[in-house]
């Protein structure tokens, strides 16, 4: 949902931990919640309480691109030789760029990163993976290097490169999508059941749920991909009469989509549908 005045969300947010707000590219305040029901009682509070009308959108998930094994290609030109590696790294995006001097480097690293923006599946930018540039130059790198027509040769250089090993790679290449840590509590008598629902959720990330207890209360604590969790917050409500809650979503890292999901999601942007 989008939102008029920071105020306003501020306020929002800090009765409710459960709601995001962040300033997008386009200056607008964009407010994210835990389900449609969540965000629909939200906009007419706004709307109610403080005279201020939104818009809502269909909830959309930030996903990214990656590769899923490690990839090699060697790219000639006349200027010489790039030598690019690109593997899986859960830790996020790296890039190191090898055999250049300081000059060079400034004008090689950019290329990459804006190479990087634009994956070969849905043209989304690349995300958990770590790309090594191993550059054989010819003549050998300097301190002069690189002259005003070969910094132009290299930018092309680069992106073709990074081009090239995309096309050619295509069957290792799938979709990051956003993990949310969870945090839910609420009476000991309901645990069992949330915790059944929470893991189907979770699905492979279901080994890093865990369960505390106080009394006869309890605290869950996991993740889960954020696609799965848009009614989540409204079900824990119904499991437990409306005496658990939920009270924490927040996009924590990004992992790789079962195979399955990606082909969709794939299909979905082929046919317009994304």
């Amino acid at each position: 949902a989008v939102v008029s005045t920071q105020s306003t969300g501020t306020d929002m947010t800090f009765e409710d931990p459960t709601l995001t707000l962040k300033r997008s590219d386009n200056g607008e305040l964009v407010m994210g919640g835990t389900g449609r029901l969540h965000l629909s009682v939200v906009l007419e509070r706004i709307k109610d309480e403080k005279g201020i009308s939104c818009k809502a959108y269909k909830f959309r998930v930030n996903y990214m691109e990656t590769v899923s094994q490690q990839i090699e290609h060697v790219h000639t030109t006349p200027l010489g030789e790039l030598h690019l590696t690109m593997s899986p790294d859960v830790s996020g995006k790296k890039v190191t760029v090898q055999n250049v001097c300081p000059k060079t480097r400034e004008v090689v690293e950019p290329a990459i990163e804006s190479a990087l923006t634009i994956g070969p599946l849905i043209g989304l930018q690349l995300s958990d993976c770590h790309i090594t540039a191993k550059f054989d130059l010819s003549p050998p790198d300097h301190k002069k290097f690189p002259t005003k027509d070969e910094k132009k040769e290299l930018n092309l250089m680069v992106k073709t490169a990074i081009r090239d090993i995309f096309q050619n790679n295509l069957s290792v290449m799938t979709l990051c999508e956003p993990i949310a840590e969870v945090e839910v509590e609420g009476p000991q008598e309901y645990s069992s059941t949330i915790m059944a629902d929470f893991s189907l959720r979770a699905g492979s990330l279901e080994y890093e749920v865990s369960f505390s207890y106080e009394g006869n209360w309890f605290t869950l604590r996991g993740c889960a991909p954020l696609s799965k969790l848009t009614d989540f917050n409204s079900q824990i409500r119904h499991l437990s009469r409306g005496s658990a809650s939920v009270i924490k979503i927040e996009t924590v890292k990004y992992g790789p989509m079962e195979l399955d999901s990606c082909r969709e999601i794939v299909q979905m942007f082929k046919e317009g549908k994304l």
